[in-house]
C-alpha cells in the first residue's frame, strides 16, 4: 500500500508542475494569459492531492515561491490573487488530513514531523545520502544534474526542488536518509539533466548516450542479484539482503508459531510485520505490536487477539527489546530464528508471549505498562 501512496504523490506533484508549466511559464498570448487563473486552482488542488499522499509535497509550495521569487516575470504572479488562492485551495483539500489529526492526537504529525529533531551530528549520513541517491538515479544522470547545476540549465525546476533537497541534506546530518524519501524530486530533477544534456557536445554527448544504457543495465544486475542466491557467496554482507529469504523464514516461523500454541504473530517494527502479514505460510494474524495507530484500517478478520498467547518476532537492533517482553506478564524465550545465508544471515529473537498488561490494539507496547 505504501508503494500505490508514494506513486500517487508522484503523480500529483508532477500534475501540480504541469499546470504552472502550461499556465503559467508557457503563456504568450493575451488568450492564453487569461487561462492562468484556472491553470493556478487546478495547480492548488494537485498539490492538495499531492499532500494528502506523501507529507513531503508540502515542500512543493516553498519551492514555487522560490521560484515566484527569483523570476523576474512570474514575480509578477504575486500581484494577482492566483497563487494566494491556489494555496486556499491547496489547503481545501488537504483539510480532511488536519481534521482527522485533530481528533486523533495529531498522530501522523507527531510522527512525521519528529524526524526533524537533530539529535546528535553524524555527517557519515550525508555520504551515503549522496551516494544511495547517485545510483539510484543512474550515475551519468546525476552528473548531469551536477551540469545543470553548474551552468543553471533549467534553474526553474531546480529553485522548486531546493526547499526538499535542502532538509533532507539538513537532514542526513544527524541520521539516515532512506533511498526513496527524495523520490518526489525525481521528475524534477530528470528533466533537469535533459536539458542540461540537450547541446552536450564532445565526451558529455557520449555520456548522454550511455545513460540510458547504463540505467538498463543497472537494472538488470540488480534483478538478476536479487534473484540469484550469492549471499551465502560473498565474503562481505550481502547489500540487498534485506530482501532475501523472507519465503523460508515465514514458513520457520510458522513452524515455530503452531509448536508454541499461539494464536497471532507479532513483531515490532512495520517492515517485518508487513513481510510476515503478506506471507502465504503465515496462517494466522501477523500484526505489528508498537505504533498501533498505523492500523485503524484493519478489518475484524485481520486483527490479532492479543489476550490470546502469541509468537513475538524480533528483530536484530530492535531498541527497546525490554520493554516489549514488559508488554506482556509471560515472555518465554524460544529457539532463535536465522533469516539469510553467510554474512547477511540474521538473527532473530523469538518469544512466546502471553498475559498483555496493556492494551496492546490501542495502545500497543510502545509505552510502559501501567501495572
Amino acid at each position: 500500500m505504501d508503494d500505490w501512496w508514494q506513486w500517487l504523490a508522484l503523480g500529483a506533484a508532477a500534475a501540480a508542475l504541469l499546470a504552472l508549466d502550461l499556465g503559467v511559464l508557457r503563456p504568450r498570448s493575451l488568450r492564453a494569459a487569461a487561462a492562468i487563473s484556472a491553470w493556478w486552482l487546478a495547480a492548488g488542488a494537485a498539490a492538495g492531492l499531492a499532500c494528502l499522499s506523501k507529507y513531503s509535497a508540502l515542500f512543493l509550495a516553498p519551492g514555487i515561491l522560490v521560484w515566484l521569487l527569483l523570476s523576474k516575470d512570474a514575480r509578477r504572479q504575486l500581484l494577482t490573487p492566483w497563487p494566494w488562492l491556489a494555496v486556499i485551495v491547496a489547503a481545501l483539500v488537504f483539510a480532511p488530513n488536519v481534521a482527522w489529526n485533530a481528533g486523533h492526537g495529531w498522530l501522523t504529525f507527531a510522527k512525521q514531523f519528529g524526524r526533524v529533531r537533530a539529535e546528535g551530528l553524524n555527517p557519515g549520513f550525508v555520504v551515503k545520502l549522496v551516494f544511495d541517491q547517485w545510483l539510484l538515479l543512474n550515475p551519468l544522470i546525476a552528473a548531469f544534474i551536477g551540469l545543470a547545476v553548474w551552468r543553471r540549465t533549467a534553474w526553474t525546476l531546480l529553485a522548486i526542488s531546493a526547499p526538499f533537497a535542502g532538509y533532507l541534506l539538513l537532514h542526513s546530518l544527524h541520521d539516515e536518509v532512506q533511498g526513496q524519501w527524495p523520490a518526489p524530486l525525481y521528475p524534477l530533477l530528470a528533466i533537469a539533466a535533459a536539458a542540461a544534456a540537450d547541446h552536450a557536445q564532445g565526451w558529455w554527448a557520449r555520456l548522454r548516450a550511455a545513460a540510458a544504457p547504463l540505467g538498463f543495465a543497472i537494472s538488470a544486475v540488480a534483478l538478476i542479484w536479487v534473484l540469484s542466491p550469492v549471499d551465502a557467496l560473498l565474503p562481505v554482507r550481502d547489500p540487498l539482503g534485506s530482501l532475501r529469504d523472507w519465503s523460508g523464514f515465514s514458513a520457520a516461523v510458522e513452524r515455530a508459531r503452531l509448536s508454541a500454541g499461539a494464536d497471532w504473530v507479532g513483531a515490532a517494527t512495520y517492515g517485518v510485520a508487513a513481510q510476515l502479514a503478506a506471507s502465504h505460510q503465515i496462517k494466522a494474524p501477523a500484526a505489528q505490536v508498537t505504533q498501533r495507530a498505523r492500523y485503524t484500517f484493519e478489518a475484524a478478520d485481520q486483527r490479532a487477539d492479543f489476550t490470546r498467547p502469541g509468537l513475538l518476532v524480533v528483530a536484530p537492533r530492535t531498541p527497546d527489546k525490554a520493554r516489549l517482553q514488559l508488554c506482556f506478564a509471560q515472555s518465554q524465550p524460544l529457539a532463535p530464528i536465522v533469516r539469510g545465508e553467510g554474512r547477511s544471515a540474521r538473527s532473530y529473537e523469538i518469544y512466546r508471549v502471553a498475559g498483555p498488561r496493556v492494551d496492546v490494539e490501542r495502545e500497543g507496547c510502545d509505552a510502559p505498562p501501567s501495572r
